[in-house]
């Protein structure tokens, strides 16, 4: 499969999100540079589900400190 028909068929098949907006402004040029990309933005998204989950955690407790003084 040529790289201008992999990429194509890459970007049309996975969920719209900044990766696939980074692949369309800036076509990898090689599967290396596909993959350290991927890599990055999947370190990105983990990263921030991390921070969601924290700060839900933290926004629990916080309802739950409140419920107790009353």
């Amino acid at each position: 499969m040529s790289e201008i028909a992999m990429h194509h068929h890459l970007v049309s098949t996975i969920r719209p999100d900044r990766f696939t907006e980074s692949l369309i402004k800036r076509p990898a040029t090689n599967l290396d540079e596909l993959r350290n990309r991927a890599t990055k933005f999947m370190q990105i998204e983990e990263l921030t589900d991390y921070h969601k989950s924290v700060r839900s955690k933290n926004g629990g407790d916080k309802g739950r400190e409140k419920d107790k003084g009353n």
